[in-house]
């Protein structure tokens, strides 16, 4: 089975690339895995096969379980079972095919032969989600698995769409649309959403990162500002300029720091946020406007806290708002665009805080908001 890409429209793109293994059972029962979503958690009780997977430690399995004589497709990441679908893709191929449409499909196709709770028939829903079929059905896709003479095409069309394309001797056998929305893609609401990712931001409070990741620069990668004795590395922008990824660094003698002083106060705020070189202790207050207008706080480790949203394959962008004496004001938005939503993140911090590197600082979130409203934005 051979995997094609092709895209479509002007769009910035962060795969999340996720590395294949599989590991053996354990031979006794590793604690309970939770799942996250709720239509999964449905999805395995219906199968009988929660006791199942609370055995399954992190990783892939796949060809491992069956329903009704098809191949299944497990993900266990973090304890946490974030895929349960048919093997509709070749194991070799998962982090090729652009993860959130693979995996949307695998679920929902096996969602479909399930007598989940409903509130519109099959048919029905499929049309009020923008499912659409151009050819084929779900029953086609699963007579594709593992037949090595198929080629499948995936498609990004706009930042607005998936396409997936089943092809047989130049013939399109199947093809299937659907949107690129973060709650069709996982199967939950927005509300369910807002919940899991604030029982996220509880469960980091008390966890810190182990130590800051190595990284090596070279300045030959660095371009030096004029008059200055500052280096950046260039990084993308989206929407607009001053929402960006660059960072900002000193070299010595060869030797590469990013900048961290409050000399140098918009430089060393920007590195904070995106660069995660930075060594530091600041903890961030996190207020998130939920939907229906419902506020919810929780302190963590920043750190921490991109590391979160780095693993859920989010990219940074980061912009200075407001700059005091006193304190500084900017706006982070995490953006991943296979899943077709952005967080955003209004940062306050207290500019004299930069020399200790640690201190609080005050954000106001809104999460999961979809990438077409985030444009009209800017």
């Amino acid at each position: 089975m051979r995997i094609e890409h092709s895209y479509k429209g002007h769009w910035l793109c962060h795969f999340l690339l996720i590395e294949l293994f599989a590991l053996s059972l354990g031979t006794n029962a590793h604690s309970q895995n939770r799942y996250s979503s709720n239509v999964i958690r449905e999805m395995a009780e219906t199968m009988f096969m929660t006791e199942t997977l609370d055995t399954l430690r992190d990783g892939y399995y796949i060809d491992r379980f069956s329903w009704n004589d098809f191949s299944l497709t497990i993900f266990v990441e973090d304890n946490e079972i974030v895929h349960l679908g048919y093997s509709l893709f070749p194991c070799d191929t998962q982090d090729l095919i652009l993860p959130a449409a693979s995996r949307f499909l695998e679920q929902y196709v096996l969602a479909c032969d399930l007598p989940l709770k409903r509130q519109f028939p099959i048919a029905e829903e499929q049309e009020i989600k923008g499912i659409l079929y151009e050819q084929g059905n779900n029953n086609t896709i699963k007579q594709f698995a593992g037949d090595t003479s198929i080629s499948i095409n995936v498609s990004m069309i706009n930042g607005k769409y998936y396409n997936i394309s089943w092809v047989k001797s130049d013939t399109i056998k199947c093809s299937v649309l659907f949107p690129i929305n973060y709650c069709l893609l996982h199967g939950t609401t927005i509300q369910e959403s807002e919940e899991r990712l604030f029982l996220d931001f509880i469960r980091m409070k008390d966890k810190q990162i182990e130590g800051m990741a190595e990284w090596t620069i070279s300045p030959l990668d660095l371009i030096k500002v004029s008059d200055t004795n500052i280096y950046i590395l260039q990084g993308d922008s989206i929407y607009v300029s001053e929402l960006n990824n660059t960072q900002y660094y000193m070299v010595e003698d060869s030797v590469v720091e990013p900048i961290f002083t409050t000399s140098m106060p918009r430089e060393s705020f920007s590195n904070l946020v995106v660069s995660q070189r930075v060594i530091n202790e600041y903890n961030v207050t996190i207020n998130l406007i939920r939907y229906g207008h419902k506020n919810s706080k929780a302190t963590m480790p920043f750190s921490t806290l991109m590391n979160y949203f780095d693993k859920k394959g989010c990219t940074p962008y980061f912009g200075i708002i407001e700059n005091t004496d006193s304190t500084m004001r900017g706006l982070l938005l995490l953006a991943n665009i296979p899943e077709g939503y952005c967080h955003t993140i209004r940062l306050d911090i207290e500019t004299n805080s930069i020399d200790t590197g640690k201190g609080i600082m005050q954000g106001r979130m809104m999460a999961y908001i979809p990438i077409s409203k985030i444009k009209k934005l800017f």
